[in-house]
């Protein structure tokens, strides 16, 4: 994002919310001509930037000129020139700063098909490059962990635009590094990780090229966890989290309910009874709420050992250790299939976001329904008859998904009910081609 996009983007945002603009505002102080940094280039452009952890000088990229730039902001109103680094073999594609060192990820590739690049580790005062490591392909962003432990790189191995329309796929895929840190930045290249991103997306997800990243360190005994494909979230009472995993077997992924701590360590998990293995399919956990000791979670799909038009819905007690079962009755669909996308505990009642995947006209089942507390004290143990929960169906959403005049977005995938009743519902589009990139969030007054 250059400058003007960035000063435009925040007024924007003060102007949305004036009771914060009074208290805060966004002013230019001073200006910056990067060309001073390069005088001798035929084109200079910044873009992404950084400071040094004492806020005294400011990093970024340059990605026509093959640089990287430095500016001594000491005295902030007049920002002065402090010489750029120019790259051994590339461009510059992304910037971060932990304390004085200064983390480049330069792009070498030779080709669309060969893509190639480096993670250099860069002291800000000397200039001297203190260690570079290979990252297998052509990278995009970068982000360092709060707790500078670690700083990922988005690998994106962008597609060539001028073949076939820029259709997908188009390999190699791209991935994310995560690439773990030492003392003062040291970076062992030897120690890095690179998490495989296939099979995210519906559209083309076998040529993933994720492009921005960021970083919040969920670790297990000390170290980076391995990727989590997170499909529910729900407060353990005290600052931590019970998060549902989806898992996808046949990529080594489990479904597993972790517990992760406020400062984002896994602090332990729950792992699928041999029952549940047995049957179980790649749509998997699709939300997660706690009512006391019980964790309840729902299921998207029938399971192989599941009735049609019938889901799981999982009751596991934190107190005794034990998983429990019933069967919730799905809404039969007209086209492709309907599942369960989220589950909240408000009052005496469970909530479900009930969908099909259709869009548009062919859109039919957008629900929000309920099943009574007092059913759930009926969940039997694994092995035994499921009973059949009854619902109540609470909202349609349809109308609210067409309420703005667009089309009927598929994936309603959020729900959030506040004290008062309200309800918060948001949809997902996957940032995945071939759609809008419309994405919903609303408010249902309380029902």
């Amino acid at each position: 994002m250059n400058l003007r996009a960035l000063l435009a983007t925040t007024s924007l945002v003060l102007m949305a919310g004036p009771a914060l603009a009074q208290d805060m505002n966004f002013n230019r102080i001073a200006s910056f001509p990067v060309a001073a940094n390069t005088p001798d280039a035929e084109e200079s452009s910044a873009e992404i930037i950084a400071a040094t952890g004492d806020g005294m000088t400011l990093i970024y990229s340059d990605s026509p000129a093959g640089v990287i730039g430095f500016g001594d902001i000491a005295d902030p109103a007049n920002p002065v020139a402090a010489g750029a680094f120019a790259l051994p073999n590339g461009e510059p594609t992304a910037v971060s700063a932990l304390g004085n060192t200064v983390f480049v990820a330069e792009n070498t590739s030779e080709s669309f098909t060969n893509p190639s690049g480096v993670l250099h580790a860069i002291d800000a005062g000397s200039r001297n490059v203190i260690a570079s490591c290979d990252l297998g392909g052509q990278p995009d962003s970068t982000a360092i962990a709060p707790d500078g432990s670690f700083i990922t790189v988005a690998i994106e191995n962008e597609r060539d635009e001028d073949l076939g329309d820029g259709r997908v796929p188009q390999m190699p895929t791209g991935y994310l590094v995560i690439q773990p840190l030492g003392q003062n930045g040291a970076m062992a290249c030897d120690a890095q990780i690179r998490v495989d991103l296939t099979g995210l997306a519906a559209i083309a997800g076998e040529d993933p090229e994720p492009e921005f990243v960021d970083a919040i360190r969920i670790t297990r005994e000390g170290q980076p966890a391995q990727l989590m494909d997170m499909e529910g979230i729900s407060l353990d009472g005290e600052g931590g989290f019970w998060v549902a995993s989806e898992g996808r077997s046949d990529r080594l992924v489990p479904h597993a309910i972790y517990h992760i701590g406020a400062d984002g360590a896994i602090e332990d998990y729950i792992a699928l009874p041999n029952e549940l293995l047995a049957v179980e399919t790649r749509f998997g956990f699709e939300g997660i709420t706690r009512v006391d000791d019980m964790l309840y979670i729902a299921v998207q799909r029938e399971w192989r050992d599941d009735p049609e038009n019938h889901v799981k819905v999982l009751g596991y007690s934190l107190e005794t250790e034990t998983w429990s079962v019933a069967h919730y009755p799905l809404t039969k669909a007209s086209t492709g299939w309907v599942g369960l996308s989220e589950i909240v505990a408000h009052g005496d009642h469970l909530y479900f976001v009930e969908r099909d995947n259709q869009l548009g006209d062919a859109a039919a089942t957008k629900l929000i329904t309920r099943v009574s507390m007092d059913q759930m004290a009926g969940m039997v143990a694994l092995g035994e008859t499921l009973p059949v929960l009854s619902k109540e169906v609470v909202v349609d959403l349809l109308p609210y998904l067409t309420s703005t005049g667009g089309y009927v977005l598929d994936k309603v995938e959020g729900l959030a009910i506040a004290a008062d009743g309200t309800m918060w519902v948001s949809t997902d589009n996957d940032s995945v081609d071939d759609h809008s990139g419309e994405t919903m969030l609303f408010a249902i007054s309380g029902q």
